[in-house]
């Protein structure tokens, strides 16, 4: 079993509260029409019809080439790996800098060479946990926390948790 195959059950659980495909349309979010944990106004490529049409295979797919692949997240040691990739499916590259601004490289969302070598010299669980904190605090800082901030940090909880037992 691959990282990715024991990471897209969990975030997908974080986004659709269990196996089927959650559905929102919330007027506070800012990602507007949502489905299976993809915002459609943060997805120009998408229309409507095929965000509705998607099954959980497709969202898998999705999920991969879309947020796995980009932030190197086979690169990265499990758990790190599943905070990484949770954070950029719920917040675009915030998974990334998060970690980043951990390990004091650039934060530009861009994991590459420099972000790896730092990973490599560092414990996974220490800055999955560490990567969880700069979460929550750019979670705190957005106008919807009030909002959304609950479970955004029982969302955090919820993984750290779960990556211990996957």
């Amino acid at each position: 079993m691959t990282d990715f195959d024991r990471a897209f059950p969990i975030v997908w659980r974080r986004e659709n509260g269990g196996d089927t495909i959650a559905v929102s349309n919330n007027p506070k979010d800012p990602g507007a029409y949502t489905r299976g944990g993809v915002a459609l106004n943060r997805h120009p490529e998408l229309t409507r019809a095929r965000l509705d049409a998607m099954t959980k295979a497709d969202f898998a797919g999705f999920y991969k080439a879309n947020y796995w692949t980009p932030n190197s997240c086979d690169s990265l040691p499990w758990p790190l790996n599943l905070v990484v990739f949770d954070g950029c499916v719920n917040a675009g590259s915030e998974g990334a800098e998060a970690l980043q601004a951990v390990l004091g490289v650039k934060a530009d969302g861009d994991i590459g060479p420099i972000t790896l070598a730092a990973v490599s010299k560092r414990n996974p669980l220490d800055l999955a946990l560490r990567t969880c904190v700069k979460r929550d605090e750019y979670y705190r800082t957005l106008k919807t926390f009030p909002v959304f901030g609950t479970g955004w940090l029982i969302r955090l909880f919820q993984n750290l948790y779960e990556a211990g037992s996957a």
